[in-house]
Protein backbone atom coordinates (compact mmCIF):
# COMPACT_ATOMS: atom_id res chain seq x y z
CA UNK A 1 0.00 0.00 0.00
CA UNK A 2 0.91 3.18 -0.70
CA UNK A 3 1.60 5.92 2.27
CA UNK A 4 -0.52 8.69 1.91
CA UNK A 5 1.50 11.98 1.28
CA UNK A 6 0.80 14.77 3.93
CA UNK A 7 -0.37 17.11 0.92
CA UNK A 8 -2.74 14.78 0.23
CA UNK A 9 -6.11 16.24 2.02
CA UNK A 10 -4.80 19.64 1.38
CA UNK A 11 -4.91 19.41 -2.82
CA UNK A 12 -8.08 17.05 -2.38
CA UNK A 13 -11.24 18.60 -4.04
CA UNK A 14 -14.23 17.80 -2.50
CA UNK A 15 -15.52 17.16 -6.04
CA UNK A 16 -15.93 13.42 -7.05
CA UNK A 17 -14.69 13.49 -10.01
CA UNK A 18 -11.54 15.37 -9.29
CA UNK A 19 -8.52 13.58 -9.31
CA UNK A 20 -6.65 14.56 -6.51
CA UNK A 21 -10.22 13.11 -4.82
CA UNK A 22 -8.41 9.53 -5.57
CA UNK A 23 -6.18 8.07 -2.94
CA UNK A 24 -2.42 7.57 -3.55
CA UNK A 25 -3.26 3.59 -4.58
CA UNK A 26 -5.80 4.17 -7.09
CA UNK A 27 -3.12 7.03 -8.45
CA UNK A 28 -0.50 4.40 -8.53
CA UNK A 29 -3.17 1.94 -10.43
CA UNK A 30 -3.60 4.59 -12.86
CA UNK A 31 0.21 4.95 -13.73
CA UNK A 32 0.40 1.19 -14.31
CA UNK A 33 -1.56 1.90 -17.32
CA UNK A 34 1.26 5.04 -18.73
CA UNK A 35 3.89 5.14 -20.83
CA UNK A 36 7.36 6.04 -19.93
CA UNK A 37 6.82 9.40 -21.85
CA UNK A 38 3.21 9.70 -19.80
CA UNK A 39 4.89 8.97 -16.56
CA UNK A 40 6.77 12.16 -17.61
CA UNK A 41 4.25 14.31 -18.01
CA UNK A 42 1.90 13.10 -15.02
CA UNK A 43 4.71 13.48 -12.69
CA UNK A 44 5.24 16.68 -13.85
CA UNK A 45 1.48 17.65 -12.89
CA UNK A 46 2.09 18.38 -9.42
CA UNK A 47 4.30 17.32 -6.28
CA UNK A 48 1.70 14.86 -5.15
CA UNK A 49 1.96 13.36 -9.13
CA UNK A 50 5.61 13.20 -8.78
CA UNK A 51 5.78 11.37 -5.30
CA UNK A 52 2.84 9.17 -6.64
CA UNK A 53 5.56 8.59 -9.73
CA UNK A 54 8.47 8.42 -7.69
CA UNK A 55 7.28 5.83 -5.23
CA UNK A 56 6.10 3.27 -8.37
CA UNK A 57 9.21 3.53 -10.02
CA UNK A 58 11.44 2.40 -6.91
CA UNK A 59 9.68 -1.37 -8.73
CA UNK A 60 8.78 -0.72 -11.82
CA UNK A 61 12.05 0.55 -13.06
CA UNK A 62 15.25 -1.68 -12.06
CA UNK A 63 17.00 -1.78 -15.05
CA UNK A 64 17.59 0.60 -17.79
CA UNK A 65 18.24 -0.27 -21.52
CA UNK A 66 18.94 2.71 -23.52
CA UNK A 67 17.73 0.97 -26.70
CA UNK A 68 14.09 1.32 -24.67
CA UNK A 69 14.16 5.14 -24.19
CA UNK A 70 16.13 6.07 -26.98
CA UNK A 71 12.98 8.20 -27.99
CA UNK A 72 13.39 10.42 -25.11
CA UNK A 73 14.95 14.08 -25.84
CA UNK A 74 17.73 14.71 -23.53
CA UNK A 75 15.76 16.76 -20.78
CA UNK A 76 13.02 13.99 -20.49
CA UNK A 77 16.09 11.98 -19.89
CA UNK A 78 17.55 14.00 -17.32
CA UNK A 79 14.33 14.08 -15.79
CA UNK A 80 13.69 10.61 -15.80
CA UNK A 81 17.05 10.18 -14.29
CA UNK A 82 16.05 12.23 -11.86
CA UNK A 83 13.43 10.45 -10.26
CA UNK A 84 13.89 6.70 -11.24
CA UNK A 85 18.13 6.83 -11.12
CA UNK A 86 18.34 5.81 -7.78
CA UNK A 87 15.96 2.33 -7.84
CA UNK A 88 18.53 1.08 -11.75
CA UNK A 89 20.30 -1.71 -10.13
CA UNK A 90 21.27 -2.42 -14.03
CA UNK A 91 22.12 0.23 -16.73
CA UNK A 92 22.62 -1.22 -20.38
CA UNK A 93 23.77 0.73 -23.63
CA UNK A 94 24.66 -1.14 -27.02
CA UNK A 95 24.84 1.83 -29.05
CA UNK A 96 26.70 5.22 -28.74
CA UNK A 97 24.85 8.38 -26.53
CA UNK A 98 23.26 11.52 -28.60
CA UNK A 99 26.04 13.55 -26.01
CA UNK A 100 28.31 11.00 -24.23
CA UNK A 101 29.02 13.41 -21.48
CA UNK A 102 26.14 14.87 -20.14
CA UNK A 103 24.53 11.39 -19.94
CA UNK A 104 27.69 9.43 -18.05
CA UNK A 105 27.27 12.85 -15.65
CA UNK A 106 23.67 11.86 -15.77
CA UNK A 107 23.76 7.77 -14.64
CA UNK A 108 26.69 8.95 -12.16
CA UNK A 109 25.30 11.75 -10.36
CA UNK A 110 21.36 9.79 -10.05
CA UNK A 111 22.14 5.96 -10.04
CA UNK A 112 24.09 5.48 -6.87
CA UNK A 113 22.88 2.24 -6.46
CA UNK A 114 24.09 0.36 -9.57
CA UNK A 115 25.62 -3.05 -9.33
CA UNK A 116 25.90 -4.03 -13.34
CA UNK A 117 26.83 -1.71 -16.05
CA UNK A 118 27.01 -2.68 -19.74
CA UNK A 119 28.21 0.38 -21.94
CA UNK A 120 29.18 -1.28 -25.69
CA UNK A 121 30.19 1.23 -28.51
CA UNK A 122 29.77 4.43 -26.30
CA UNK A 123 33.12 5.79 -27.04
CA UNK A 124 33.50 6.24 -23.34
CA UNK A 125 37.27 7.61 -22.06
CA UNK A 126 39.32 7.72 -19.35
CA UNK A 127 37.42 11.05 -18.01
CA UNK A 128 33.82 9.14 -17.86
CA UNK A 129 35.42 6.13 -16.59
CA UNK A 130 36.20 8.57 -13.85
CA UNK A 131 33.18 9.92 -13.27
CA UNK A 132 31.79 6.45 -13.11
CA UNK A 133 34.02 5.65 -10.69
CA UNK A 134 33.78 8.49 -8.68
CA UNK A 135 29.61 8.23 -7.96
CA UNK A 136 29.09 4.35 -8.62
CA UNK A 137 30.27 2.72 -5.28
CA UNK A 138 28.53 -0.61 -5.46
CA UNK A 139 29.33 -1.61 -9.06
CA UNK A 140 29.79 -4.93 -9.37
CA UNK A 141 30.02 -5.93 -12.94
CA UNK A 142 31.30 -3.48 -15.44
CA UNK A 143 31.28 -4.12 -19.28
CA UNK A 144 32.95 -1.17 -21.41
CA UNK A 145 33.76 -3.06 -24.82
CA UNK A 146 34.79 -1.19 -27.60
CA UNK A 147 35.58 1.80 -25.95
CA UNK A 148 39.23 2.46 -27.26
CA UNK A 149 40.53 5.31 -25.20
CA UNK A 150 40.15 3.47 -21.99
CA UNK A 151 43.21 2.76 -20.55
CA UNK A 152 42.39 1.29 -16.97
CA UNK A 153 43.47 4.42 -15.38
CA UNK A 154 40.37 5.28 -12.96
CA UNK A 155 38.96 1.77 -12.40
CA UNK A 156 41.31 1.06 -9.16
CA UNK A 157 38.64 2.88 -7.39
CA UNK A 158 35.82 0.29 -7.83
CA UNK A 159 36.43 -2.03 -5.40
CA UNK A 160 33.36 -4.49 -5.02
CA UNK A 161 34.08 -5.19 -8.77
CA UNK A 162 33.94 -8.46 -9.29
CA UNK A 163 33.19 -9.26 -13.25
CA UNK A 164 34.88 -6.61 -15.46
CA UNK A 165 34.79 -6.96 -19.53
CA UNK A 166 36.67 -4.48 -21.59
CA UNK A 167 37.49 -6.57 -24.45
CA UNK A 168 37.86 -3.97 -27.63
CA UNK A 169 39.58 -1.47 -25.17
CA UNK A 170 42.68 -1.83 -26.58
CA UNK A 171 44.70 0.98 -24.82
CA UNK A 172 44.08 -0.58 -21.33
CA UNK A 173 47.32 -0.66 -19.61
CA UNK A 174 48.77 -3.66 -17.58
CA UNK A 175 49.73 -1.50 -14.69
CA UNK A 176 46.12 -0.42 -14.73
CA UNK A 177 44.62 -3.85 -14.64
CA UNK A 178 47.36 -4.70 -11.67
CA UNK A 179 45.66 -2.24 -9.80
CA UNK A 180 41.92 -2.65 -10.72
CA UNK A 181 42.86 -6.63 -9.58
CA UNK A 182 44.65 -5.52 -6.25
CA UNK A 183 42.06 -3.41 -5.30
CA UNK A 184 39.31 -5.79 -5.82
CA UNK A 185 41.48 -8.72 -3.68
CA UNK A 186 41.43 -6.16 -0.85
Amino acid sequence: MLPEDASNSANASTSTSNILSLNNDCLAKICTYLNLREHLSFANVCARFRYVVQWISRRLYKECDFYKISYLTPFEMLEFFHWAGESFEQITSEEPFRDRDFMVTVIGRNCPNLKKVTLCNCFLNDECVEVLQAFLKKIESLTLCDSRNITGKYMSGMIHLRELNLSGCIRVRASHLMAIFAAALT
